[in-house]
């Protein structure tokens, strides 16, 4: 098969896939919301399962806007600065830019908008971003039953330790 036409079969598996997803979206996610309330809320974790959402719909949003954020809120496109991973948050993208002072005027005014509502928000979403890998190679070593019996508390709480290390 050549590069054409494996670039539109990939194209048509990527549509039929989105559509999925979104029709699988619209009915099952006001259910899973509100399951996903009542159970954390039990649990006492329902401060984490909103900033997990958060969290995901941030990542979705760096996906979907790629191009208008590349276009409007840096400078240089050098890919690792770039706007578009699936792993990535928008902070952390800002964050790195931030860093590396690539940030268009807007770009800059968005971290400090940011900055005002939780303090070095953008520069903090980078230090997230290096715990995150780390939170993943450990979660590799531990098994899903070490998991459900409380391990990734375990490990949130080492990570805001981390971070509160860090911070000093």
């Amino acid at each position: 098969m050549g590069k054409s036409k494996k670039s539109k079969v990939k194209t048509i598996i990527g549509l039929i896939l989105l559509v999925v997803a979104i029709l699988l979206f619209i009915p099952l996610a006001p259910i899973g919301f509100l399951i996903g309330v009542i159970y954390s809320s039990f649990k006492w974790e329902l401060g984490n399962y909103f900033q997990d959402i958060a969290i995901a719909i941030d990542q979705g949003d760096n996906v979907v806007l790629r191009h208008l954020l590349n276009m409007s809120l840096i400078k240089s496109k050098k890919p690792a600065l770039c706007f578009g991973n699936e792993d990535d948050t928008i902070s952390c993208v800002l964050g790195r830019n931030q860093r590396d002072k690539n940030l268009s005027n807007l770009g800059k005014l968005i971290c400090n908008i940011l900055d005002l509502i939780d303090k070095d928000h953008c520069k903090n979403s980078i230090v997230d971003y290096v715990i995150k890998e780390k939170l993943l190679e450990i979660k590799k070593v531990i098994t899903p039953l070490e998991i459900e019996k409380g391990a990734l508390s375990f490990l949130r709480q080492n990570i805001i330790r981390l971070k509160e290390n860090k911070a000093k």
